[in-house]
């Protein structure tokens, strides 16, 4: 279930890890949005999701800035 993944995936990932995830599952608009967020946290599908970009860019994964 959604709360439990995401309590599991705050305390495995943290803060950031869930928060890139919540933004790249609201960017694909899926009608089913728990089992879709779900599944995001559990294969990592943002993983080189930039919210706030235009038309959602992303960079492949040897060039995501790091952030500090």
């Amino acid at each position: 279930a959604l709360p439990d993944a995401l309590f599991e995936y705050l305390e495995k990932e943290g803060v950031e890890y869930v928060r890139r995830s919540i933004a790249y599952t609201n960017s694909k608009n899926y009608e089913n949005y728990p089992d879709y967020l779900t599944t995001v946290l559990r294969n990592n599908y943002g993983k080189n999701y930039i919210p706030d970009q235009p038309d959602h860019a992303t960079l492949p994964a040897t060039s995501y800035p790091v952030s500090v």
